[in-house]
Formats: structure tokens, sequence, C-alpha cells
């Protein structure tokens, strides 16, 4: 896979800073519009709180989310609104040389 974020984020909740961003299997593939994505990143640095297992249990939380969601709008009462969850992944450079800046792992989202 490739990725391409930009330096500065565009939006930071409570708990984590988003970047605007592209993601795809060949360099060619970054300019296509459909390898758009919103790269997020946890905002607080340092063992427990930014390694891999926290982005991957965010990810656990958010594809949960994403299955009910989905199972829910299947038999949801008529006069209900449907519930929506963005599917997620996670992905972390191969180089290590941002690990220390909190900026080798990110959630990727679709762009809403």
């Amino acid at each position: 896979m490739f990725l391409h974020r930009s330096e500065a984020p565009f939006a930071e909740g409570e708990s984590r800073i988003a970047y605007h961003g592209q993601l795809a299997q060949s360099k060619e593939e970054l300019a296509f519009k459909t390898s758009a994505a919103v790269f997020k990143s946890l905002k607080h640095l340092g063992a427990p709180l930014h390694d891999r297992s926290q982005y991957l249990k965010q990810m656990e939380v958010s594809s949960v989310a994403h299955f009910l969601a989905v199972e829910y709008n299947k038999v949801r009462p008529k006069h209900c609104a449907p519930v929506h969850f963005l599917p997620v992944r996670v992905v972390e450079e191969k180089d290590d040389t941002n690990e220390a800046l909190g900026e080798r792992r990110f959630c990727v989202e679709p762009p809403l």
C-alpha cells in the first residue's frame, strides 16, 4: 500500500487528530479520486497510548459498530432512522522515522 498524508491536520477532536490523504495499492492510484481518505492519529504519545495495539483496538470497536449498524438497519422499525458507522483500517508506515512524533500509525476512514 502507498499513502500520502497532508502535513497539517484539518481537524482535532478530544482524542484524535485528523488529516486528509490518499491510500492506494500503487503510486499511480494515489492520484485517483477513489484513493481519498481521512487519517486519524491518537493525540497522546508514549506506550501504551500510541502503540499498535491501541490502533487495532480502535479498529475492532469501529468494525463491531459497523457490523451491528448494518444488522440493525436490516430489521429497524420504519419510523427509526438508519444507523451508519464508517469502516476503518489501520495503516502503519514501514519506516519508523515518525514513531517519536506519533505520526507512524493511523486509523483510516473514507471521507464523509
